[in-house]
């Protein structure tokens, strides 16, 4: 269903698009949530243990995967390494 909602989104304001390469179109864009960006190995461990102490009724989700990407310009980022974590 948020997949329907995306692609939605993105064909009702397409004539919106500046014409760009984007990471977020439909077909490109991968659900994800971005914990932090630039922080120091504490403030990103504060991060984390925030996430996990958080108490949000019915919402869900995991942690399962980290990565590390090379922004190549606003549009465009690729992945420089990628882990998968194990469950315990």
């Amino acid at each position: 269903m948020r997949l329907t909602f995306h692609k939605k989104h993105h064909q009702l304001f397409g004539r919106f698009n500046d014409g760009t390469v984007s990471l977020y179109v439909p077909g490109t864009w991968i659900p994800h949530c971005t914990l932090a960006n630039r922080l120091s190995v504490e403030k990103l461990k504060d991060a984390y243990l925030q996430c996990i102490q958080m108490k949000c009724g019915n919402l869900q989700g995991e942690i399962n995967r980290l990565g590390l990407i090379k922004l190549e310009h606003p549009n465009s980022a690729s992945f420089i390494f990628t882990m998968n974590l194990k469950k315990n």
